[in-house]
């Protein structure tokens, strides 16, 4: 199956997303119970303290109980450059995005991002 999706986030730190101001798109190819993902979103909002962003998934993630069921890399390509991990915990709606040095994730982010995880 493949598709299309409109990526939506929330923040964790106290902060929260306004909007997404430009280019907006996921797309993901799901194979059986493995999905994979790619985003683009130019101008995610934010107002307040951002430590990670939350990116809700097109497919909850498997309930394995191995604690993360995927990952994947991803750039911020508008304010900092920096490299942006993504992990899917066991049975998530959403996807953790945060800077790869464990640094708190830039605000007013431009994000491309890919990643695979198990489905549920």
């Amino acid at each position: 199956e493949e598709g299309t999706f409109t990526p939506s986030y929330t923040v964790g730190g106290g902060g929260s997303v306004n909007s997404v101001t430009g280019t907006n798109v996921g797309t993901y190819t799901k194979v059986g119970r493995m999905c994979t993902v790619a985003v683009t979103s130019n101008y995610v909002s934010t107002t307040g303290t951002v430590t990670y962003y939350n990116l809700a998934l097109p497919f909850t993630g498997a309930n394995t109980a191995a604690g993360m069921v995927g990952g994947g890399f991803g750039q911020e390509t508008g304010q900092t450059g920096s490299g942006m991990l993504i992990k899917v915990e066991d049975n998530s709606s959403n996807a953790i995005v945060w800077k790869y040095d464990g640094g708190a994730a830039p605000a007013n982010a431009y994000f491309s991002l890919a990643f695979t995880y198990q489905t549920a």
